[in-house]
């Protein structure tokens, strides 16, 4: 990335540079493994879809969660490199499945660590080409919201 805040790659004038930083965020394919360095990131936009998805991810997964809900929060966590210190600490990638018994199926983990944030392209700039992001979120229908905000 320049100084400019675009990336200028390998390939300047291709769409891997066009749709730089979404590039960092892993295509999902039905039926396919979960690669161990892929970082889950929850994206939400409405309070009341984070709160619920938050409460699932806590209470029933027992997951970790890093919370970057301002663009301060993620200029920190850019300034840390918060995926390599995850990495090292083996929070994410293939040293936080230690064990077989650490293992669910399709590669969850017991207590995975998910990057929740409202700021989808300043967090898919924290991803790189060894840690993509696996991006999820939530919606209710927009009458719902009317009708039970």
């Amino acid at each position: 990335v320049g100084s400019d805040g675009k990336y200028h790659g390998r390939y300047p004038n291709s769409l891997l540079t066009l749709f730089y930083p979404f590039t960092l965020l892993r295509d999902v394919v039905l039926d396919q493994p979960i690669h161990p360095n892929d970082v889950p990131f929850f994206w939400h936009v409405h309070t009341t879809d984070e709160e619920a998805v938050k409460k699932v991810l806590t209470t029933c997964y027992g997951a970790d969660l890093v919370e970057l809900n301002t663009v301060e929060d993620v200029e920190k966590a850019k300034k840390l490199d918060l995926i390599t210190s995850l990495e090292e600490r083996n929070r994410i990638g293939i040293g936080a499945l230690n064990s077989e018994n650490d293992r669910l199926y399709n590669g969850q983990r017991r207590s995975p660590l998910i990057i929740t944030s409202p700021h989808i392209r300043e967090v898919a700039e924290l991803f790189d080409q060894d840690h993509f992001g696996r991006m999820f979120s939530f919606y209710r229908h927009p009458i719902d919201y009317d009708v039970h905000p």
